[in-house]
């Protein structure tokens, strides 16, 4: 019986130890997963922070390449809008120097034309003939600078050459021409040559070697101071008008054109105390801006109703009456009035 009670103690005790080892292992186990669990967790907050590092220093590896390609980017765009510039300022200063080499070459030639006009207008008599009972008077106004219209007079004893012309064309080309036929005017005129020979001697000299086709229309005059006698040639010109009508006349054909043209001369055997009026096409078709030209009727009815004044109030209050009637369109053609108006002591 004693035996029995020392064993079971040492049993129970034995049971306890067991007991006991088996949670402490337990423990151990339980600290040991709970010590993985730690690590494992450590490890992954370490990987974390590792990534979120990795990620910071991508983060700022793309910020300094965007910024470094910003700064590339805005380099490239600075030397592109300075070279732009550069471009711009050169193109710009090349503009201003041909600017400045066309406008001097402008003035040059807007010069050269007033001295042109100046020589062309001197050509033209401006001083009329202080003759007994002779009133006459012209104009001549070129549309450009210089103009292809004419007149002229040589006074010749008592025998009166005048002659009232209109070379095709405008500007340059027709002022060098014209400035020809005044020459050669006066030059025959002063040979004494009736009108119809006059204008067979300047056919002759203009027909030769025109290859550009140029011609003249001229009303070519000759009236004798004595008996009032006119006599006078037409080579393609617009009629005159005469005492308020136009005259009918033979129209023959323009000098310069045919070499074998021979114009034909006619006469009026009085016309004292007569105006005798004679223009160029620039008077009768100067328009309007609605385009409605002057027209001969209009001219031929002004004319009527304004005969008992001296020539060269004529013509300025005609040239008003012209201005009037364009009111201000310009003028598209040269513009030349010749008025005359004899009366016999």
């Amino acid at each position: 019986m004693a035996l029995f009670l020392v064993t079971v103690p040492d049993a129970v005790a034995q049971s306890s130890k067991e007991s006991i080892h088996e949670q402490l292992r337990r423990a151990q186990r339980n600290n040991d997963s709970l010590s993985a669990i730690h690590k494992d967790l450590q490890i992954s907050e370490y990987r974390i922070k590792m990534e979120a590092l990795k990620q910071e220093e991508e983060a700022k590896r793309m910020e300094l390449i965007l910024v470094s390609l910003f700064a590339v980017m805005a380099i490239i765009f600075m030397a592109f809008y300075a070279n732009i510039r550069r471009l711009q300022l050169r193109r710009l200063k090349e503009a201003y120097d041909k600017l400045e080499e066309t406008t001097t070459a402008k003035e040059r030639i807007e010069s050269e034309l007033r001295i042109a006009r100046d020589i062309q207008m001197a050509m033209l008599p401006h001083d009329f003939p202080n003759y007994p009972g002779l009133d006459i008077y012209a104009v001549m106004i070129p549309a450009r600078e210089v103009g292809g219209d004419l007149y002229d007079y040589v006074l010749i004893n008592d025998m009166l050459y005048f002659c009232v012309g209109d070379v095709s064309g405008k500007g340059i080309p027709a002022s060098l021409l014209m400035a020809q036929a005044v020459r050669l005017f006066r030059t025959l005129a002063n040979y004494e040559m009736n009108p119809a020979d006059i204008a067979n001697a300047m056919n002759r000299e203009f027909s030769k070697n025109n290859d550009n086709g140029m011609f003249i229309t001229m009303f070519i005059g000759q009236l004798d101071l004595e008996d009032g006698m006119l006599y006078f040639c037409n080579a393609g010109h617009n009629p005159p008008v005469l005492d308020g009508k136009f005259v009918k006349m033979e129209p023959n054909a323009p000098i310069g054109l045919w070499p074998e043209m021979k114009f034909v001369e006619e006469t009026i055997e009085y016309i004292g105390g007569q105006r005798l009026f004679i223009y160029s096409d620039g008077l009768n078709e100067a328009e309007n801006q609605q385009q409605e030209q002057f027209s001969d009727d209009r001219l031929k009815e002004w004319l009527g109703a304004h005969r008992g004044i001296e020539s060269s109030q004529l013509i300025s209050d005609l040239l008003d009456e012209v201005e009037s009637h364009v009111a201000g369109a310009d003028h598209s053609d040269d513009l030349t009035m010749f008025c005359l108006r004899y009366v016999p002591s």
